[in-house]
């Protein structure tokens, strides 16, 4: 009786995680790591549906956020998958010292 109880309890909850789970879509890292000519000012995250995302609209996040950001970098884009599909959005603001 155990066992099938310790069973049902353990699919239940397989079956609650799986449901909303979180799935890289694309990433980019690639940009210079000397910190001379840029100065980061902070991670900017923006969840938005898929018909509204972009480098964009991240980017306006940032401006916003960060009124001297001139870049965003290493970009993460992620599936939220749920109820509803959303992407999620994540960079790194930079100020460049030197233009």
């Amino acid at each position: 009786m155990k066992r099938k109880i310790f069973a049902a309890v353990a699919i239940l909850a397989v079956a609650l995680f799986a449901g909303c789970t979180m799935r890289p879509v694309s990433t980019n890292n690639a940009w210079c790591p000397s910190g001379e000519k840029y100065r980061i000012l902070g991670r900017v995250t923006l969840v938005t549906d898929e018909e509204q995302s972009g480098y964009t609209k991240l980017l306006a996040a940032a401006q916003e956020k960060y009124p001297d950001c001139d870049d965003i970098v290493n970009i993460m884009v992620d599936f939220k998958v749920g109820w509803s599909r959303e992407l999620v959005m994540t960079a790194i603001a930079v100020d460049y010292l030197e233009m």
